[in-house]
């Protein structure tokens, strides 16, 4: 794929551009080139820790924490999403999206992340898995 460079400004060739040096448009992160976010329809350049931000999107960590970005959590750090956490699974959100699936009522006001989840274990994702494969919400 070929990439298109003006400014601090990269678009992908299926951004949409009449004439070399006018900037492209995005609609979605996908557009962009590696370590490049779609923001009001032009692929910029994913910000480094520390930085201000609003979506885990926009970092180059993928974890807006609090509005910075800031390094993926290790196991047992408070988080709200599963972006946020190095392994992948930010346990009561985890869990919550369970309950979702099975109907089940369930509210906690702590979230942490933990390990990757073993072989039997409820799941919801491939990637909540130590093998990677979730099926029919069993790791396997």
């Amino acid at each position: 794929e070929m990439l298109f460079a003006r400014s601090n400004v990269i678009c992908s060739s299926s951004c949409k551009s009449s004439t070399w040096g006018r900037i492209c448009g995005c609609s979605k992160h996908a557009q962009c080139g590696n370590g490049y976010y779609c923001s009001d329809y032009i692929c910029a350049p994913k910000r480094t820790v520390g930085s201000a931000c609003q979506y885990n999107s926009e970092c180059q960590s993928d974890a807006c924490i609090s509005g910075t970005c800031q390094q993926k959590l290790d196991n047992g750090e408070y988080c709200d999403y599963h972006a946020w956490c190095k392994s992948g699974t930010c346990y009561d959100t985890y869990r919550e999206r369970l309950a979702e699936i099975y109907d089940a009522g369930y509210n906690s006001s702590e979230t942490y992340c933990i390990p990757k989840l073993k072989s039997g274990e409820e799941c919801i994702y491939d990637k909540n898995c130590v093998s990677d494969h979730c099926y029919q919400n069993k790791c396997k």
